[in-house]
């Protein structure tokens, strides 16, 4: 059996949007966000009316961590 390497420069680069929801399912707007990709970007910002967050390119969108600190400079907890 051989080893297959295969580079992240292999795998395409996705657009990634998060939609933020309250319970009922109605958006949470303008909600503080810290997203981080695999590729240890971090990305901060405020969900916008409709609850979504900014466009967040990475190549791994299954492996981002989204919180929601209280203060965008708050440190994680």
């Amino acid at each position: 059996m051989s080893n297959i390497l295969i580079h992240p420069g292999q795998f395409p680069v996705q657009q990634v949007t998060y939609r933020v929801s309250q319970y009922d399912g109605s958006p949470h707007t303008f909600v503080l966000y810290r997203i981080t990709t695999r590729e240890r970007k971090v990305h901060e910002g405020v969900t916008n009316r409709y609850g979504m967050t900014e466009s967040i390119p990475t190549r791994y969108p299954d492996e981002m961590k989204i919180v929601f600190p209280e203060s965008v400079n708050e440190e994680e907890r």
